[in-house]
């Protein structure tokens, strides 16, 4: 019997992720190319990831696709789903980016033997994703925006309109800004990290800064969710050991609740992984 497969896409601000995936969440084959900043350019992107991943499989089931609020990406989730379910005779399902991460967590990886999770992606802003005994969480339909809660109403602008929004501290955002701050030439995550693996003492403060900023912001999260356990994944998130004491400490301070587990992501593309089982988990249920 031939294996089933579903595809999932991942954009994110600097890469789209593809990846055709098996009904256990395994990447079978996988693709990256840049995220362009124009939105035709993107669905052409999009359009080619899928065909070509379709093109290795003949059981593929269904897409998924990871999606950003559409605050930092100039093409709505709804709209890049209507495009491809014209072109390709497969079902197309979306999801809040953070959302898929979450579920890939809860399903296979390090949120597996618990019933509340939260995931947070870490990269060019912050993103949420709640997943209560194995399903997402949506509120209304757009629930655990935690990017987009306010840390200081006098903060920077964010690109949402407001002031202040946690995204703004923590992320590649936050990054930048503190890199400025201490009069860096880079702005860059990488060159921050190799300067803090050398020892770099302001480049180990600006880590620290920025711990101290997410902590606050996941004692909002956890005082309202209460979570059991909390993965943080994102390309931020790998330099975990230069801001997780700053960010433990603040959560020990300032949280009402107990806080749970807080784990870094082990998963290698858990947004892909996640949107491709969110294909399959629609698909199972869809009148075939």
């Amino acid at each position: 019997m031939k294996q089933k497969t579903y595809i999932g896409i991942d954009l994110g601000g600097t890469t789209i992720k593809g990846g055709l995936v098996s009904a256990k969440g395994k990447i079978i084959e996988q693709l990256t190319l840049n995220t362009p900043s124009r939105k035709k350019t993107i669905i052409q992107r999009v359009e080619r990831m899928v065909s070509q991943l379709i093109s290795s499989s003949k059981e593929c089931q269904g897409i998924g696709l990871s999606w950003p609020s559409s605050v930092n990406i100039p093409l709505k989730g709804s709209e890049m789903r209507r495009r491809l379910e014209k072109k390709i005779p497969l079902p197309v399902w979306v999801e809040n980016d953070a959302s898929c991460f979450a579920l890939a967590e809860s399903l296979i990886g390090a949120g597996k033997n618990y019933s509340v999770v939260l995931g947070i992606t870490l990269g060019t802003g912050l993103g949420g994703g709640l997943v209560i005994n194995q399903k997402i969480f949506k509120g209304k339909g757009g629930a655990s925006e935690l990017g987009h809660t306010i840390l200081d109403f006098h903060g920077p602008k964010c690109e949402c309109g407001n002031a202040g929004c946690l995204e703004q501290f923590v992320g590649k955002k936050g990054l930048a800004r503190l890199a400025k701050q201490h009069h860096f030439a880079t702005k860059e995550g990488a060159a921050l990290y190799r300067l803090a693996q050398d020892g770099n003492k302001k480049a180990l403060r600006i880590w620290q800064v920025l711990g101290s900023f997410l902590g606050i912001g996941l004692v909002n999260a956890i005082n309202v969710y209460d979570p059991e356990i909390i993965v943080l994944g994102g390309g931020i998130s790998q330099a975990g050991k230069f801001f997780k004491k700053a960010m433990e400490s603040e959560i020990k301070r300032r949280s009402f609740l107990k806080p749970g587990l807080i784990k870094v992501s082990q998963l290698k593309k858990g947004g892909v992984i996640g949107a491709a089982l969110l294909a399959k988990r629609s698909f199972d249920k869809s009148p075939n």
